[in-house]
């Protein structure tokens, strides 16, 4: 590669460290989609038990076992919702794992 084209390819390289844009992390510019959708504990999404409110990926589970808005209809829908997102960041988890899951959830 030429030193000319080396600044051109700064701004594309998928091995390049850049910064999240909502916090403190690192991470390769290929990380940087999944760790938005996924992982960032600074961006907001939605209660997956469907109260409306949004609230920042950090205080999720906090406000999970504090919601007031357990009545909501099908709630194993939002318990499905949790573990999956569970499931796709981590890799852990199986169907097994999931009906177990809605065995031990109270609504």
């Amino acid at each position: 590669m030429l030193r000319r084209e080396l600044f051109g390819h700064f701004d594309v390289c998928v091995k390049m460290v850049v910064e999240c844009e909502q916090g403190p992390d690192t991470m390769e510019r290929r990380e940087l989609d999944n760790h938005g959708r996924f992982l960032c504990k600074e961006r907001t999404v939605s209660c997956p038990l469907l109260c409306g409110l949004k609230i920042k990926r950090k205080y999720h589970t906090s406000h999970i076992l504090e919601c007031k808005n357990t009545g909501q209809p099908a709630p194993s829908l939002a318990v499905e919702r949790l573990f999956r997102m569970w499931e796709v960041t981590t890799g852990n988890m199986d169907n097994s794992t999931l009906s177990c899951c809605y065995r031990y959830a109270h609504f």
